[in-house]
């Protein structure tokens, strides 16, 4: 019998997420729970050394919410109205009086204190001894089991001083412990068998290349090596814009111009790698400026920056920019990575926002830590933004081992893909006519041949949205939310071509997949939804799972914008031991499924059906409430 860590007793309701606990536990208060336990004890951390604190306050957490349900349901008259961070924090941020209190407090030791996105947090700087004396801890440093890197935490338990005391909701920060992952996919294996015939055989995901290339002859040729003589060529932007209805945007003239991109980074990239790509493919990278959290400087190039850069770059080249928003893979900074995103000046603010970092709910942190991430989250819809996030690469066993090469063998799902203020992307992988039209889509899971999948399942944390019905969601187990919502291309065999000079990342040419991939192309194909949008005079589109779930509720709808995917599933169980069995979750079915969500998107039917559902409500002329 599988074990899993689901119980709704777990489950988080709106209700408790938006009420300002009376009496919290300290567990509750300081998202730092669980931070000792991912590593060794090596010593005492340096008195000096520096920590990025968030203290979450009081907040209307209850009319935040109600706001962010209305503004992204298309049935309500306050459909499309956003509003601008400053809004905001008059209507649901804290009072004057409560950020007065705490920045005298923190100012009072020695501290100087910022507030955060919508008045809903103070953020400040510390040094250890400052941190320690403030709120009663002392610190040691320790050694990650998993990376082997270094990181400092408290070795007791913090207490709230009396000068913060039912002001102060939620400390983040305290430990700066290693805290997201990201999704890209592991290097595929070598294989010595035939492809697309074998691995259908054996019920994988595996494909071979049937479509038609278009690029330079290296980007072409950036696939898998097999082996005894077989070679698996990737698939060149021109076939992926294809299969989804980019390219067709695109000789329409729409490809992104006049809308911005951000993405959640957690390493770095280089812009050379970008122009070399974009030669070989024919395209020019919109302009990729850097914003810093929690960082001195920008990170040492990654193959996952540089994979979503290169895949948005293809996808949406018009762009006016991708927003690059590198943190320091903390809780803090992931916090402040996207209230950055969405307190950006009107004129530079992104219409999406791709991410493909996150971590296993097991591991997502306390419900003071999940609280004000759930915050920034409904401010992101409220402004009016999309948020995607990829659902992990090691199917319904999103808990990770080994750099996404294995996993704990209990069934898991990703966060923050799995908040209902998110659409979490899934995976599969195609076969392509030689017109590059899509022959057959399944759900990406390379098992039994190799390992890796899309994430999917039941969340342990969210309870099921009012927006979340139609025809195979069903009730969902105990309530919960289910994830992906969608999916998208992501197997990593052929995978996409990237290019990522330094020795580190690829040195050179090399495929890449994963819903890391998945999840930037979605993305893309949002921001030229909303540069349509934005020429009909419409609302940019906001949170997308309300408009998901509503066109695909009639089959007159799904069966035009979505691509049932009802082959292979996301289990990956047989190749987890000890016991090399299945999960039990999830498979493959018509309609809406654990696996692929309603499966992929036809983009250009997407974004017309979208603006049908919109173009009723006269206040999403401006898409600005008050204005």
């Amino acid at each position: 019998m599988v074990k899993t860590r689901f119980t709704p007793a777990l489950l988080i309701t709106t209700a408790l997420l938006a009420a300002a606990p009376v009496a919290a536990s300290a567990d509750d208060v300081f998202a730092t729970a669980s931070a000792a336990s991912q590593g060794k004890r090596v010593g005492a951390a340096s008195s000096s050394h520096r920590l990025s604190l968030l203290l979450t306050l009081r907040a209307d957490d209850a009319a935040l919410t109600a706001y962010a349900s209305a503004v992204s349901n298309p049935s309500s008259p306050l459909y499309g109205k956003y509003l601008e961070p400053e809004q905001i924090a008059q209507r649901f941020g804290s009072s004057q009086a409560d950020r007065a209190r705490v920045t005298q407090a923190l100012r009072s030791a020695g501290l100087t204190p910022r507030t955060g996105l919508g008045g809903f947090w103070i953020e400040t700087e510390a040094t250890v001894a400052q941190a320690g004396a403030l709120f009663s801890t002392g610190f040691g440093s320790y050694k990650a089991s998993t990376s082997g890197k270094r990181f400092v935490a408290p070795t007791g338990k913090p207490q709230l001083p009396p000068s913060l005391a039912g002001t102060v909701t939620g400390v983040v920060g305290l430990d700066d412990a290693p805290f997201v992952k990201t999704a890209v996919g592991p290097a595929p294996p070598a294989l010595n068998q035939e492809i697309s015939a074998y691995e259908r055989s054996v019920g994988s995901s595996i494909r071979g290349n049937t479509g038609t290339q278009a690029g330079c002859a290296a980007g072409r040729a950036a696939g898998n090596d097999l082996g005894d003589g077989y070679y698996l060529p990737p698939y060149t932007p021109n076939q992926v814009n294809t299969a989804y209805g980019l390219s067709s945007l695109h000789s329409r003239g729409f490809k992104g111009q006049g809308q911005r991109i951000a993405v959640i980074e957690i390493d770095g990239f280089s812009r050379s790698d970008l122009e070399t790509a974009g030669a070989c493919f024919g395209y020019t990278p919109p302009p990729t400026p850097v914003k810093l959290v929690g960082l001195k400087a920008p990170l040492p190039v990654g193959s996952e920056t540089t994979l979503d850069l290169q895949v948005i770059s293809a996808s949406a080249p018009g762009l006016k920019s991708i927003q690059v928003i590198e943190g320091a893979n903390t809780k803090s900074a992931f916090i402040g990575q996207f209230a950055t995103a969405i307190g950006t000046p009107s004129r530079y603010r992104p219409s999406v926002i791709s991410s493909s970092v996150g971590s296993c709910e097991p591991r997502a942190g306390t419900i003071a830590y999940l609280k004000q991430v759930e915050r920034t989250l409904k401010s992101a819809t409220v402004v009016g933004i999309s948020v995607l996030s990829a659902s992990g690469d090691t199917g319904s066993t999103d808990c990770s081992t080994a750099g996404n090469l294995s996993a704990v063998r209990d069934l898991a799902v990703d966060y923050p893909g799995s908040s209902e203020w998110v659409t979490s992307v899934g995976g599969t992988n195609l076969s392509l006519n030689a017109s590059n039209s899509i022959s057959e889509e399944v759900v990406w899971n390379e098992s039994p041949t190799s390992w890796g999948g899309g994430g999917g399942g039941y969340s342990e944390l969210f309870t099921q949205p009012s927006w979340q019905t139609g025809p195979g969601v069903g009730s969902g187990k105990g309530g919960a939310r289910s994830v992906p919502d969608v999916a998208m291309l992501a197997d990593q065999m052929p995978g996409y071509p990237i290019y990522c000079a330094a020795s580190g990342c690829l040195g050179g040419w090399g495929p890449i997949g994963g819903t890391s991939a998945a999840t930037p192309l979605l993305a893309s194909g949002i921001a030229i939804a909303n540069q349509q949008a934005k020429a009909s005079r419409q609302a940019q589109l906001g949170l997308l799972n309300p408009t998901i779930y509503k066109l695909a509720a009639k089959s007159s709808t799904r069966t035009k914008v979505f691509r049932d995917v009802t082959k292979v599933g996301n289990d990956l169980g047989t190749l987890i031991g000890p016991e090399f069995k299945a999960m039990g979750c999830c498979s493959a079915t018509w309609y809406y499924d654990r696996a692929s969500g309603w499966g992929s998107v036809n983009i250009p039917l997407f974004s017309y059906e979208a603006r049908k559902l919109g173009e009723h409500h006269s206040g999403a002329v401006t898409g600005r409430a008050g204005r």
